[in-house]
């Protein structure tokens, strides 16, 4: 089997600055493959007859012609000692095998990848909460493990992670099963990247456990706008309860609610919307607006680009709803989600098909209506036709 080593500047790869990515050129058998070097040349400096690589002297030459010669021809013999290894230890080379060793992959830090793999999710446009999440899930496994190369990574290194996490850190299922599928996640970016193979979660067993969710039903949630239009309680708790209702009708997480503006609402054909993405996911979503919420959005001011609320913070919004349903008679634990729950609970209830649920409340994963329609079988079979303003 003949392999052969080359150090080429590719024309046809320029980049916009007109540079010539520079290559190894690996030949196996008469296949080929390319590794990056992470140099580029300009076409008038580039030789490409070892040692000389690049012009060291007189016109268009290289104006760092030393050190990149010096560079190019360590790697070649890198590359040359690896192929003479596997020579001496009666191994056929293989491709993936050389990169390997050649790129170091073998010593990559699943936390190097970890960094890959956000920088990858923050031009996906993924929300700053969603990257806050992979940051406390990465300091969550060093806790477990300083440093973790990629070749650890086995399917004891995960069952033995699993368990720390419920033994060590008094985890519930539900957080081990998220802090998995971040483990996951950035595995699989790597493997993607061709920078390890197998699975070793290929054999865990990772289940979301769904917990019914705390929702209000019509009668709580008309109480509330009763109170609401009353207007006896004072401003600072008028427009957290305002905000809230407001979640009860449309569904909007806290996140949400707080940068809605007024041209985020839209009129197709009779019907009045809210149009959006959510912040969480980015995913699009549209709301049909009920005559509580087209009270609570008000007259439309001329500045469309306006914030519909006044926001406080999600910790004080809470600390105000506590005491605010508590007039009204409910003993119920309210947060601000549970306004978003009350509307998944009011639409399972009208027998609304969970595709378009998903759709209307924005989800990334169908998992997550399963939270409002988890106590809720018999109820959408006998409701199936119930008007929104029925109980």
């Amino acid at each position: 089997m003949g392999t052969s080593l080359k150090i080429r500047a590719l024309s046809y790869e320029k980049n916009t600055d007109g540079l010539m990515p520079i290559k190894l050129v690996l030949t196996i058998d008469r296949k080929t493959r390319k590794y990056h070097l992470q140099k580029f040349v300009h076409p008038d400096h580039w030789i490409g007859k070892p040692p000389e690589f690049v012009k060291n002297s007189g016109r268009n030459s290289h104006p760092n012609a030393r050190y990149l010669n010096l560079h190019l021809s360590n790697r070649m013999a890198e590359a040359q000692r690896i192929i003479l290894k596997f020579e001496e230890e009666n191994i056929v080379p293989s491709f993936k095998e050389f990169k390997a060793k050649f790129l170091g992959l073998e010593k990559q830090s699943f936390f190097d990848w970890h960094e890959k793999y956000v920088e990858n999710q923050i031009r996906d446009n993924v929300g700053k909460a969603t990257v806050s999440n992979y940051q406390s899930q990465a300091k969550k496994l060093k806790s477990f493990r300083k440093e973790i190369a990629l070749k650890q990574i086995t399917y004891d290194f995960v069952k033995d992670y699993a368990h720390f996490l419920k033994e060590n850190r008094q985890n519930d299922d539900n957080t081990i099963y998220k802090s998995l599928v971040y483990f996951r996640a950035v595995f699989k970016f790597a493997k993607k990247k061709k920078a390890i193979s197998g699975d070793p979660f290929e054999d865990i067993i990772m289940e979301q456990h769904v917990k019914p969710a705390t929702y209000l039903i019509k009668r709580e949630v008309d109480n509330l706008l009763k109170l609401y239009k009353s207007k006896i309680i004072k401003e600072s708790w008028q427009n957290v309860l305002g905000m809230f209702l407001w979640a009860c009708n449309t569904g909007q997480a806290y996140s949400d609610a707080v940068a809605v503006r007024y041209s985020d609402i839209i009129q197709v054909g009779e019907h009045v919307g809210l149009s959006n993405k959510r912040y969480k996911t980015k995913v699009k979503y549209f709301v049909p607006l009920f005559e509580e919420a087209l009270y609570l959005l008000g007259d439309m001011p001329i500045d469309r680009d306006q914030l519909i609320f006044n926001s406080i913070s999600n910790q004080k919004t809470n600390q105000y709803l506590k005491e605010i349903v508590k007039i009204v008679g409910i003993t119920k634990r309210v947060t601000f989600h549970t306004g978003r729950h009350s509307f998944g609970h009011s639409l399972i209830r009208k027998g609304v098909d969970r595709s378009y649920i998903k759709e209307i409340l924005g989800h990334s994963s169908e998992i997550m209506t399963r939270h409002y329609s988890q106590v809720m079988n018999i109820d959408v079979i006998n409701n199936l036709k119930d008007k929104w303003y029925e109980e």
